[in-house]
């Protein structure tokens, strides 16, 4: 993974002296020094006179050892098409370009490129109320106005915005709207242009989140190019952290499931009137769906002792599946029957399928020493992956808290 590089020029870069950071790589190291160098397929760390080189194809993020403070001000947000979130002072408009202060810095961005301007941080209501307002399919732009936790907004074209107001032309009337009362705009594109993906997503404070089709360091600052081709110079005393895992990796909690079902447990009282059946089973299916993360709000996922803050519980008659259009190769997880199990009942299965094919089939118990079994599995090519905990043949009552702890696909 890593490798040493010399030379005069090197030489001379870590002479510079970057920040100090942490590099966590997809195996699950994490490499730490001085950043002496940012190259083209490569990170290059400096640490006691020593140089090391991390494939950027390996890194999942970089943070600074010494992080800097959150800024909670309540700054004014500006959203570009290609996913760039800003953190935009003092902005204003003049039919063409929105200019504004950014990390101290003057800035221009064409209005082409922007997708929104907000404000001001909305309430829980008002978020709820701004996202059905985004999902709206406006033929103009709109002027959105706050008064306590309601929104309301209209369709029109924004001609202009000074520290004062916004000028909102409304059916031919142009209007200066108090910049008091308004609490965002969003401005019409019919037609977003296609962009790169981005390399990484760069996290500032202020709640910048800038994706970057290239990165490069220089003399204490990010230069970066965003993948609708804004150039932004980020300094090192603002950056929070760099997210490389765009595409490399995935954990399940984190993914949306295609398919979730229960399959109920046969019930022993068939004299249960048919609502007192109906709620039996609902309760039920409730108790076995799959968990994320921990099974309560008190209990995480546990195996020999170790507490794990990703992962999936499933419960025997649970079945999750989920579609990753063949986009990874590597399925890396813990799995085992959850410490919260003292005493076995027997065991149960646990069964993965990539499309219609048995990946893997994993008998499981509490008494199983270690609880804990690595697992990894080549799924290159599937597109349809599914996680079944069930009961072996003939058996009724088996252990059926199952942890699947940091279960992840990589590409």
């Amino acid at each position: 993974m890593t490798v040493p590089l010399l030379g005069s020029f090197l030489a001379l870069l870590l002479a510079a002296g970057g920040p100090a950071v942490k590099v966590l790589t997809l195996d699950e190291q994490s490499h730490q020094g001085k950043l002496a160098a940012w190259q083209r397929e490569a990170v290059v760390l400096q640490l006691e006179g020593q140089t090391r080189r991390v494939p950027l194809d390996q890194v999942l993020e970089l943070v600074p050892q010494q992080p800097p403070e959150t800024d909670e001000t309540a700054a004014a947000t500006l959203l570009l098409h290609d996913g760039t979130q800003l953190p935009a002072a003092g902005l204003s408009y003049d039919g063409k370009q929105l200019r504004f202060k950014l990390w101290d810095k003057d800035l221009a961005v064409p209005v082409a490129q922007v997708a929104s301007w907000m404000r001001r941080k909305p309430t829980a209501e008002q978020e709820k109320q701004w996202r059905e307002i985004l999902a709206e399919k406006p033929q103009g732009d709109l002027l959105v106005t706050a008064k306590g936790d309601s929104l309301d907004y209209f369709e029109g074209v924004v001609r202009k915005i000074t520290p004062q107001a916004v000028h909102f032309e409304l059916e031919g009337t142009q209007v200066p709207v108090k910049l008091q009362r308004v609490f965002a705009v969003v401005f019409y594109r019919p037609n977003v242009p296609e962009t790169p993906e981005p390399k990484a997503v760069f996290y500032a404070v202020g709640g910048a989140r800038v994706p970057a089709a290239a990165i490069a360091w220089d003399d204490g600052v990010f230069r970066l190019t965003t993948p609708g081709g804004l150039e932004l110079a980020l300094p090192e005393d603002r950056w929070q952290r760099v997210d490389f895992s765009l595409g490399k990796i995935a954990y399940l909690d984190q993914l949306e499931p295609e398919e979730e079902t229960v399959q109920p447990r046969p019930l022993t009282n068939f004299s249960t009137r048919k609502e007192q059946l109906r709620l039996a089973l609902e309760e039920d299916r409730l108790l076995r769906r799959v968990r994320r993360g921990r099974w309560s709000p008190s209990r995480p996922l546990k195996l020999d002792g170790r507490s794990y803050q990703r992962g999936l519980g499933l419960r025997a008659g649970t079945r999750v599946a989920f579609r990753l259009a063949g986009r990874y190769s590597r399925l890396q997880a813990v799995v085992g029957v959850d410490d919260q199990v003292q005493a076995s009942q027997g065991p149960v299965l646990l069964t993965i399928r990539g499309d219609d094919k048995v990946l893997a089939q994993v008998k499981l118990s509490a008494a199983d020493r270690p609880r804990g079994h690595p697992l990894e599995l080549d799924i290159s090519g599937v597109h349809k992956l599914t996680i079944e905990v069930h009961h072996p043949p003939g058996a009724f009552l088996g252990d059926d808290f199952v942890d699947l702890c940091r279960i992840r696909v990589l590409k």
